[in-house]
């Protein structure tokens, strides 16, 4: 409840009128909060009553950004979300830099990083969240991203993506928490999309996929060499980081940035 209380009463995240229609959309969040121990079927309340007010609120970060997303998202965009990662980044970049954003989502990174370096490649399967992301892009006048609507595996043509009601997740490895469904996206290797874009190395690739890291490298074939790619930074679910760290043997630095909840923010470079 802190953080809901912190949310209302910052200036810089919501206009008035969007913090009134965030609050309703949480209010079933609220009663099954307060109620769960009296009435057992809020218990099973999902996750897809937070979105009942379902249009995009536009949420202000501090620095000067401006984001279409749904109210479950507004965490993103308080100060120093994930700064950790955010500073490792931006460390090992320039203006010439070409990035990859492998599970952009609706753009946060793919917006800060565009900022600073010359190209970025953003990889998004979830229809939804495509659409957020290119709406941010104009929101905030971002013309060096290109926007690539599939899923990253190791063989390309449709694949089962698993979308959630909360819209941070989704993946094709995993059944997503407060699961909503299923349906088939395209699919890309990311050696071919690389080779599409006539880039000889590439500077950095970000990796937040739920728990398809390791397809995502294991796609990347020849590419998957420190001459090929400089900086990876991963989110590594637990059960993946054997395997992670045996296909990135040759990188021979790796630090890690911070843990959350059964993954850990991994940077590798060689």
């Amino acid at each position: 409840m802190a953080n809901v209380y912190a949310m209302l009463r910052h200036p810089k995240i919501l206009g008035k009128s969007d913090k009134i229609i965030w609050l309703i959309s949480y209010m079933p969040v609220f009663l099954s909060i307060r109620l769960e121990s009296v009435v057992s079927p809020l218990r099973r309340l999902p996750h897809s009553r937070l979105h009942l007010i379902k249009r995009p609120l536009t949420y202000y970060c501090k620095c000067g950004y401006k984001f279409a997303a749904s109210p479950s998202e507004w965490e993103m965009f308080q100060d120093h979300y994930e700064a950790h990662v955010y500073e490792a980044c931006l460390q090992r970049l320039n203006a010439n830099s070409v990035v990859f954003d492998v599970g952009a989502h609706i753009g946060y990174y793919t917006i800060h990083f565009a900022k600073f370096v010359k190209t970025v490649v953003a990889i998004e399967p979830s229809p939804r969240n495509v659409r957020l992301l290119r709406k941010n892009l104009v929101l905030n006048g971002v013309s060096n991203v290109y926007v690539v609507d599939a899923a990253v595996s190791t063989m390309p043509g449709p694949v089962t993506f698993y979308s959630s009601y909360n819209t941070t997740w989704g993946s094709i490895q995993v059944v997503p928490p407060a699961y909503s469904g299923q349906l088939r996206v395209p699919a890309v290797r990311l050696d071919d999309l690389i080779k599409r874009f006539g880039y000889h190395s590439v500077d950095l690739i970000k990796i937040d996929v739920e728990g398809a890291e390791h397809i995502v490298l294991e796609s990347l074939g020849s590419y998957l060499s420190p001459l090929a790619v400089r900086t990876f930074v991963i989110e590594v679910w637990n059960m993946n980081k054997k395997r992670v760290k045996q296909l990135l043997r040759r990188y021979t630095t790796c630090i890690n940035l911070g843990r959350g909840p059964g993954c850990e923010d991994i940077l590798f470079e060689a």
